[in-house]
């Protein structure tokens, strides 16, 4: 998951504070921060494909940036850089994301259908290398989800919050005890990381100011992952 200028994090860390509780990722591969975030708005206009969804492409066994293509954009396949590939995000962004193969160039022709499950490591591809993909909005309003929070050391006790969409995936918080606790997700409901900040501290959407210490089990968690409203 990825972080900002040495420089910016600096001057935002001056304002976050330290708790002893840890931090832990639970990721299954970087997410972006916020310069990424802005790089992917530029990059929608211009494009001439779909506005307002993209796919991240994310090694599942090193950190790095996402490769990002918007929907319905005609894209280099993976295994082979001669043929192309689009990809479709689902109604609603969860469930499985249709691809769309061309063995030429200009995505001309009748593609190969194929279904690809959301955050999930596939197969090897010809360089040996494992990916996952997931379909991100960049309207922050475009869908609302809600869940149930925990802290690893208050057994039995939840809060239902609202993820709030920043570009980089959603932030389930908590405000406890003059902290804002959080829960980065990607739009699936899959934890990407774990932290808090002082609940005044304005910059808590990007995940590089969080603070935290490494432990074997993350502090913060979410159930009960669903869209507002069920």
């Amino acid at each position: 998951m990825l972080k900002v200028r040495a420089a910016s994090l600096a001057i935002l860390l001056a304002g976050a504070t330290a708790e002893p509780e840890a931090k832990a990722c639970a990721a299954c591969g970087p997410a972006m921060s916020g310069e990424d975030a802005e790089e992917a708005v530029l990059l929608q206009h211009r494009s001439k494909a779909n506005p307002t969804w993209y796919v991240a492409r994310t090694l599942c066994e090193e950190t790095g940036i996402p490769q990002q293509s918007w929907v319905g954009q005609c894209v280099p396949y993976v295994d082979n850089p001669l043929w192309r590939v689009k990809f479709t995000c689902p109604s609603g962004t969860i469930g499985n994301i249709t691809s769309q193969l061309f063995t030429n160039e200009d995505c001309s022709g009748a593609p190969t259908n194929n279904s690809i499950a959301q955050g999930v490591c596939k197969g090897r591809t010809n360089h040996g290398i494992m990916y996952k993909y997931t379909c991100y909005s960049v309207e922050p309003v475009a869908q609302c989800f809600a869940a149930d929070f925990h802290q690893y050391n208050k057994p039995g006790e939840s809060h239902e919050v609202t993820g709030e969409n920043t570009g980089e995936g959603l932030i389930f918080s908590w405000l406890d005890g003059g902290l804002r606790k959080m829960v980065l997700t990607d739009l699936q409901g899959n934890v990407l990381e774990t932290g808090y900040v002082n609940a005044g501290f304005g910059p808590y959407t990007i995940s590089a100011t969080w603070q935290g210490t490494e432990r074997p089990v993350p502090p913060y968690s979410i159930t009960n992952f669903r869209t507002c409203g069920d």
